[in-house]
């Protein structure tokens, strides 16, 4: 066997088979020749690199196999020497050549095939003119990468053609890497980035491949010991002489403690801030030289701008100022600046908007030792909350004052009424006692009959009195809301100034609602006051019924009237001077009032809301500055089944089978009167004109007492504790209370359950007997 490692293995396999192989797997220039240099073929990058590199010499020969041949060439007696070698040695060699100012290297393999008889050798070339360079550059490279690494800087380079990435020794190590990496790429540089900035990341290497030229960016990595850093990266992008993207470099500083260093300050910048502009604090500094302020955004905030303008002076801050104070702050300021004193002033000022706004303004003069320039610097704050609680606060404590007297007045009203209600009753009684038992045709029974009218319209006035007094009681019936409209039409009418239209449009559909009269007395007198003191010269004021189903409902919130069921809207509308929009905000708080100090307490629109409230309905305000104001008040209609829910009364109980009557009255003429009534029907009574005479009688005759009628206010002790007192002996005892005063005056409501009996003064005889039948016909139960 021959020694020669070709001709040793030219039985190894086909040439076609081996050629084949290679030629698919290498991308480099490959050329197959015969020793003479015979170019035998050649894989498509070797053709090409033959025409573009060889000189003009290299000919291609039209012999029948269209083969090449390196003819005589200063190439090919370089190439002969290595030639020889391999052949002799069977072991490749290389030999490097400059082809039109670029640098290769030819590697020449022995091949363990044979063509026509004779061996073959296998030509590789790669192009090597960068790595020659940064051969020669290696020193410098060095040098840089040294400096790089002490100051903490890596450096980096990406071809962007074949994906390679040079790095300095300092970049692996930044990212936590001891020893350099291999197989380096973008994937694994965007794996260390912390998720929540991939994105800037990769938005930034997309453009830099498209569009940018440089780029200068932070962001975070996670080093390999698992610890998060800050990153500065910046570069930019290189290009070749047709203009196309060649090579992406940077660098790269770890500024973790710079960065957090500036997060903490930023941090606290943004604290400090947040705390100044939520305390409407602004910082200034003036320059006396000049008269510019230096200052904060939310200096000029205070004074109504939403960024800072491009320069003030002293003279904008002037302009500011509201014209009644300007003066005087000017006054203040130079006597100020002639001394050089530091100051502190409190003052109105007129912001962008036109809105009054109040700012505490204090300063002081610091002297610049290195150019001797004064200045004044100091702090601006919004003080206009307080400034405006301070009003409402003197607001209030008058309003408070005239609720004190209101109440003085209610109490007084009360008294009174209560008084002239037993007068009344007495006059009721009798009046009604001789008008029963006298013919009609009796000369006096019109008379008679004249004083019973006069006595219910004087009632009628007392309840009027008593629900300004708010002293009587609450109880809701089912009522036509037009009748009870016009029953006080005339005394509405003496409210409103002649100067004034008074027009009333109402539907006449009798609407039934279920209200206490005495509250839409209270209603509809607030609003027709308020609407008579909105009207300045003449004006009209307008009371309006409607019916509406719920899905007309126009009120605000829809959610109030559900959509469902009727509802009679009746509405108090004047011409007057309007709301202002935010008095419309705030028109049923209590003690807020848009009138002029000592014309309103601020306290009807807030008792007219309550009272609508308690009544199943809702109340709105629609106004308009200049054109008048408009109160729309609903209440839900009761229809005729509900009319039947209400507790009929029993008739009148047998002679001589109801208990004793327990009957306790301070007032003679009317203990008298009530005495003969229920004897006039069959009861037994046992009359007695204070608390303790009453208790006496009791624990005489406990056993035949079953109803025990008493009157509130009794000398000495109620008629309240009395109750309470002697039901602790009898559990069973019935009971009945009146009054001038109404029931709730004395907040006993609950305590003797939601249905109380009560019978307000004046009362008449039938009135009066209904609601004793109504108690003796009660269970136990019933009555706790």
């Amino acid at each position: 066997m021959s020694s020669n490692p070709i001709t040793a293995h030219r039985e190894a396999g086909s040439f076609d088979e081996w050629k084949r192989l290679l030629f698919q797997c290498v991308r480099d220039p490959l050329f197959l020749i015969e020793p003479s240099g015979k170019l035998i073929d050649a894989n498509p990058p070797g053709t090409a690199w033959i025409f573009r590199y060889l000189p003009s010499g290299t000919t291609p020969e039209s012999d029948r196999e269209s083969t090449f041949r390196f003819s005589d060439r200063d190439a090919l007696a370089i190439w002969k020497p290595v030639i020889e070698k391999v052949l002799h040695t069977g072991t490749s060699c290389s030999l490097e050549e400059c082809l039109n100012g670029k640098r290769f290297s030819h590697t020449f393999h022995p091949v363990p095939v044979c063509h026509d008889g004779r061996e073959c050798l296998c030509v590789t070339v790669k192009e090597i003119t960068r790595q020659k360079r940064d051969e020669r550059n290696e020193p410098g490279r060095k040098l840089w990468e040294r400096i790089l690494d002490k100051c903490n800087i890596g450096a980096w380079s990406m071809d962007l053609e074949k994906g390679i990435v040079y790095r300095t020794p300092g970049q692996d190590r930044l990212l936590g890497y001891e020893e350099p990496v291999r197989n380096w790429g973008y994937e694994l540089f965007l794996g260390h980035v912390v998720e929540e900035d991939r994105e800037k990341v990769q938005t930034i290497f997309n453009e830099m491949q498209s569009s940018l030229d440089g780029w200068e960016t932070e962001f975070r990595i996670r080093r390999t010991d698992g610890n998060v850093r800050w990153f500065s990266s910046i570069g930019g992008l290189m290009k070749d002489e047709q203009g196309k993207n060649i090579i992406l470099s940077g660098i790269s500083r770890d500024i973790t403690e710079e960065k957090t260093t500036r997060i903490d300050h930023e941090n606290f910048q943004s604290r400090m801030n947040y705390a100044l502009e939520n305390s409407h604090v602004g910082i200034w500094d003036l320059d006396l030289k000049n008269g510019m302020v230096k200052r904060t955004i939310e200096h000029d905030r205070i004074f109504g701008y939403n960024s800072l303008l491009p320069e003030w002076t002293v003279e904008t801050f002037f302009r500011h100022i509201d014209p009644e104070e300007i003066a005087a702050i000017r006054k203040h300021y130079e006597r100020d600046i002639a001394l050089k004193s530091d100051f502190k002033l409190e003052c109105r000022i007129r912001k962008a908007a036109g809105d009054i706004g109040w700012i505490s303004l204090t300063g002081t003069f610091s002297l610049n030792e290195d150019s001797n320039d004064d200045h004044i610097v100091g702090i601006v704050q919004d003080i206009t909350q307080r400034k405006v609680a301070e009003i409402e606060r003197e607001k209030l404590q008058a309003q408070l004052q005239q609720a004190r007297k209101m109440e003085l007045v209610g109490q007084l009203a009360g008294g009174i009424a209560h008084d002239f209600n037993n007068v009344l009753s007495a006059i009721m009684a009798n009046a009604e006692v001789i008008i029963s038992r006298i013919d009609r045709k009796h000369p006096f029974f019109e008379n008679l009959d004249g004083i019973r009218l006069a006595v219910n319209r004087s009632s009628e006035l007392v309840g009027h009195l008593l629900a300004y007094a708010r002293k009587q009681v609450w109880r809701p019936r089912l009522i036509d809301l037009e009748d009870e409209l016009m029953k006080i039409h005339s005394m509405l009418r003496c409210m409103i100034k002649e100067n004034i239209e008074f027009r009333w449009q109402l539907q006449q559909r009798h609407a039934m609602v279920t209200i206490d009269p005495s509250h839409l007395v209270q209603i509809i007198t607030n609003l027709c006051i308020n609407a008579r003191d909105a009207i300045t010269g003449i004006g009209t004021i307008t009371i309006e019924t409607r019916t509406v189903s719920g899905g007309e409902c126009e009120y605000s919130d829809t959610s109030a009237c559900d959509g469902s069921g009727e509802w009679v809207v009746l509405s108090v509308s004047d011409n007057g001077c309007g709301i202002t929009e935010e008095g419309l905000t705030r028109i049923f708080e209590p003690f807020y009032t848009t009138k002029e100090k000592g014309k309103g307490t601020g306290l009807g629109l807030a008792v007219v809301d309550g009272i609508v409230k308690q009544n199943k309905g809702f109340i709105e305000c629609m106004s308009e500055r200049g054109k008048g104001t408009s109160f729309l008040v609903y209440f839900p209609i009761s229809h005729d089944s509900e009319r039947s829910k209400a507790r009929p009364q029993p008739g009148q109980p047998p002679v001589n089978q109801s208990p004793a009557v327990l009957l306790v009255e301070d007032e003679p003429e009317i203990l008298k009167v009530i005495r003969a009534l229920l004897e006039s029907r069959g009861f037994e009574v046992l009359p007695a004109d204070t608390a303790e005479q009453a208790e006496a009688i009791f624990m005489d005759h406990g056993k035949r007492i079953g109803l025990i009628i008493t009157d509130v206010m009794l000398p000495g002790r109620s008629g309240v504790e009395l109750v309470r007192t002697l039901r602790k002996e009898n559990p069973e005892l019935k009971y009945m209370f009146m009054s001038g005063y109404g029931f709730d005056a004395f907040s006993h409501s609950e305590e003797f359950g939601g249905n109380v009996n009560f019978i307000a003064k004046p009362f008449g005889i039938k009135e009066f007997m209904n609601m004793v039948n109504a108690v003796t016909a009660q269970s136990a139960a019933e009555q706790t």
